[in-house]
This record gives C-alpha cells, structure tokens and sequence, in this order.
C-alpha cells in the first residue's frame, strides 16, 4: 500500500510539473488533461486492486495506472495509447495491469462485460450530447453499490444536465466538485426497475451552480498549471 501511495504522489507531481502533450489534435500535440484536483481525486478514490474503467485516455489513465488498478481505457487513439505507455514506461509506472480498449465508448460499451462489478469510473471521452449520458449509462449500471462515478468538464451542456439529475437522485451522493469542473458521485443504491421515469428530476440551475458556479462556458484546459494548485491536494493522497 505504501508504495502504491508513493508511486501515486510522484506520478502526480511528474504530471503537473510537465504537462505531457498526450493527445493530438491533428495538426499539432495538446495538453488536454483532466485538471490537478480531479487528478489527485482519483487518486485518493483509487485503491490497489480496483476495478476501474475511463472513457478517454490521458494523464488520468496514468493516476489509474500508479494507483496499481485493474484498470480499462476507452478511446479510439491508438497512438494516444502508445504515448501514454512510453511515459509511464519513463516514470517507473507498471502498466501490466492497464488495458487500452480501442474504438468510441459508445461502440464498445454495449459489449463490455468486466469479470467483476467497477470501483471507479472516470467519464471523459466525447462531450457532446448525447455521448456523456451513453457513458454513464452503460458503466453506471456495472458500478458496485458504494463505488465511484467521477464526470469530468461538468460545466459542459450535457454533462451538465446528467450532473444535475444526478444531484437530484436519492440513489448518488455527491461527494467532491474537485477544481469545480468534476463531480465526484457514490452510489448508495441500485438503479430501480422498470422506467420510474416520472418520478425523475433535474436539481436546479441554482443548486449545480452551489458546486460549480454558474454563467460561464465550458473553460478548455490550460496548457500549463502551477504546482502550487495540486500541492493541497497531493496532500491528501494516503501516505
């Protein structure tokens, strides 16, 4: 545990210190990494020997990595996959536990089938609607009951939308807003039969903009970020 702990805090600070280019956007190499508290949030919630699946790949299929997880990720890049296996070659992360699944989530997940109920998901893949929801729906129904949904770019319209009903529903707690971009759920029950579909709501504009503010687009992740704003949060990774 203790070195999965370490290996976790340095794989962090490598992350933030050097921002790598993982993703490509056709023309040139980009840094679109999740942000360093939602890093470091997965790490916390990340335990050795999780079940842990992400659509997307990038600095957070790293944190899995580091954090010893049995861990999947979902993107049609094959040479983003490549990249990030290089790097963490480079930094000492095992990555015998990482599988790379290549193709879009919502082409792979109507086939996925884990040997084992998930820990954590990680859902970061398109943005647009309605791919987030087709995300969560499909890995949503394999969470265990007490594991983890962490949605990335939240302020982004349809994740915005699942996070609200999501904030509505009795069956997820919210647990952090880390960098207010990421909500952070538990799941406290299982889903319920059927189609209750009136019996569905939305929490209002009001109460999403309580975590993650309100009236301002989506922001695109900078391409560098102070090691100041992940030092609070490397402190909470377990020693």
């Amino acid at each position: 545990m203790a070195d999965h702990a370490a290996r976790k805090r340095a794989a962090l600070a490598a992350l933030v210190a050097e921002q790598p280019a993982f993703h490509h956007d056709g023309e040139r190499e980009q840094v679109w990494s999740a942000r360093p508290e939602t890093l470091a949030y997965l790490a916390e919630a990340t335990r050795p020997n999780d079940r842990t699946v992400e659509t997307g790949s990038g600095a957070s299929t790293v944190v899995f990595a580091a954090a010893g997880a049995l861990h999947t990720a979902i993107s049609p890049m094959a040479g983003e996959h490549r990249t990030i296996e290089a790097w963490c070659a480079a930094h000492d992360i095992p990555t015998g536990r990482l599988t790379f699944v290549e193709g879009y989530a919502e082409e792979v997940l109507p086939a996925f089938d884990p040997p084992a109920a998930l820990d954590v998901v990680f859902i970061d893949g398109k943005h647009s609607f309605p791919y987030p929801i087709v995300d969560w729906h499909y890995l949503s129904t394999l969470l265990r009951v007490g594991g983890v949904v962490v949605l990335d770019d939240v302020r982004a319209p349809a994740v915005e939308v699942l996070c609200r009903m999501m904030l509505a529903d009795p069956a997820w707690e919210l647990l952090a807003a880390p960098d207010r971009e990421a909500a952070a759920f538990r799941r406290l029950a299982p889903a319920p039969p059927g189609d209750p579909w009136q019996e569905q709501r939305l929490a209002p504009p009001e109460a999403f903009a309580r975590h993650f503010g309100a009236g301002e687009p989506p922001p695109a992740p900078p391409r560098r970020r102070p090691l100041r704003r992940v030092r609070g949060a490397l402190r909470r990774i377990v020693r």
